[in-house]
């Protein structure tokens, strides 16, 4: 699971906090660069509050895979909050 944006950036979930609602991201300049990074393109780390992270894992169906399930709910809940809801105008989606 990951997100993109109509600039090609690739972001990936790295870990997610259920007691503080933070999740730590890997940015990439793209996907091929997430997929094989030179030393001159690191990720950007990304820290990200996620506001609605209990209420949606409230009403998440577990597959039984803990640090799944929390990645999972960690994306749906990164969707709501800016940049990635679109409200700056930038439009990040599934990939």
């Amino acid at each position: 699971m990951a997100l993109s944006n109509t600039n090609g950036n690739y972001l990936k979930i790295v870990q997610v906090n259920p007691n503080t609602q933070m999740c730590i991201a890997d940015m990439y300049k793209d996907e091929a660069t997430r997929n094989a990074p030179s030393d001159f393109d690191k990720a950007m780390k990304l820290n990200v509050q996620l506001n609605t992270f209990h209420s949606i894992g409230s009403s998440y169906a577990s597959t039984g895979n803990i640090m799944d399930d929390l990645k999972t709910v960690g994306y749906l809940a990164l969707k709501n909050e800016p940049p990635f809801n679109g409200a700056s105008g930038e439009t990040w989606t599934d990939c």
